[in-house]
């Protein structure tokens, strides 16, 4: 799956760990398993997600950045 370079693995781990949306850090972490090379069905079970949601995150991440994984107010 491909992740655009938009921040380093390091700069979202450091979001996910600040990040106070428990859902959230959910979707960044998912966006750094993708970067690391994982496959959509492999990080969805690692996080008790479905395949699609996880790909979803990763286009949201890939067009918008960051704020695109946060919840509409």
């Amino acid at each position: 799956m491909h992740v655009e370079p938009r921040h380093t693995i390091e700069e979202l781990e450091r979001f996910a760990r600040k990040e106070k949306s428990a859902r959230v850090a959910t979707r960044l972490r998912g966006v750094i398993l993708a970067m690391r090379g994982r496959e959509a069905e492999v990080i969805a079970q690692m996080l008790g997600r479905s395949r699609r949601a996880v790909q979803e995150w990763v286009r949201w991440y890939n067009e918008e950045g960051l704020e695109a994984l946060r919840d509409a107010p």
